[in-house]
């Protein structure tokens, strides 16, 4: 189920419980590490919790710092141990980590007459490995994610038209700028490809500007930079003359085509 969750927050949420509801553990915390400090994520069982926890202190900090999973069975013998609640007996905590990076800690405690065990120790590492996997997906989705919203935010606000075409030159994505040049909508235009019967492209000199010619295409098929082509793109006004320029994204099919507006134009 884990590995079918792309969201981080749920990951971490569905991790904690999990664990409790399913291995029936009272109290089980999970934390991130952010530069030297550990950031609670998801708990249950505290009704207080300690929200961060530096890498120099408790239980936790000294799992981040080892990287080795620990068992405490006695906790008021382990002067490192750091308590969010009263009652507290013993503690199993391991390290979340992504090849030799500690991204944070799976924690377990017991309270009353529960003494975890090494049998504990073993099930939580094995768990921990698991979890480790989910978060570092995750996470990697995260920054896929961030990184599109960032693309796209720098797309928009360009003051050239933009548009994003993919293998079979389809169009992904574009700004409002593109759409003004072109005078089609965000619906009409996303999906179309440089292969569509309905564009009518001309040559500066007013000759036909087929299809297979136009620079996208051109680009795809040698992955190399089209450059300095001006086509007159038809409008239900008039026919608007625009320099187009199409690059290949270096490693990727897909291509960016960038279109300027130009003070040409034909009737």
């Amino acid at each position: 189920m884990l590995f079918h969750e792309l969201d981080l927050a749920q990951v971490l949420r569905k991790v904690v419980e999990a664990i409790a509801g399913t291995f029936g553990y009272a109290q089980v915390s999970l934390y991130l590490l952010q530069g030297d400090t550990l950031w609670l994520q998801h708990q249950v069982g505290y009704t207080t919790v300690i929200p961060a926890i530096p890498i120099t202190q408790g239980v936790s900090g000294r799992v981040v710092r080892s990287r080795q999973p620990c068992l405490v069975t006695d906790v008021h013998a382990d002067a490192d141990f750091v308590g969010a609640i009263a009652g507290i007996v013993s503690e199993v905590c391991v390290p979340l980590l992504d090849e030799d990076r500690v991204m944070g800690t799976l924690n377990i405690e017991s309270t009353g007459d529960v003494i975890l065990t090494q049998a504990d120790l073993e099930l939580m590492t094995a768990l921990g490995e698991h979890v480790s996997l989910a978060i570092t997906r995750a996470c990697l989705y995260t920054q896929v994610r961030e990184s599109e919203e960032r693309f796209r935010a720098l797309i928009a606000d360009l003051h050239v038209g933009v548009l994003l075409q993919g293998p079979a030159s389809e169009i992904l994505l574009c700004n409002q700028q593109a759409l003004d040049l072109l005078g089609l909508t965000e619906s009409q235009l996303l999906g179309k490809t440089s292969l569509d019967a309905d564009w009518d492209v001309i040559h500066e000199d007013g000759s036909p500007f087929p299809a297979p010619t136009h620079p996208v295409p051109r680009a795809i098929a040698s992955r190399r930079p089209v450059n300095d082509v001006l086509m007159g793109v038809y409008r239900s006004t008039h026919r608007a003359g625009s320099g187009c320029w199409s690059m290949p994204i270096p490693s990727c099919t897909r291509m960016a085509a960038y279109v300027r507006s130009s003070a040409r134009s034909w009737m």
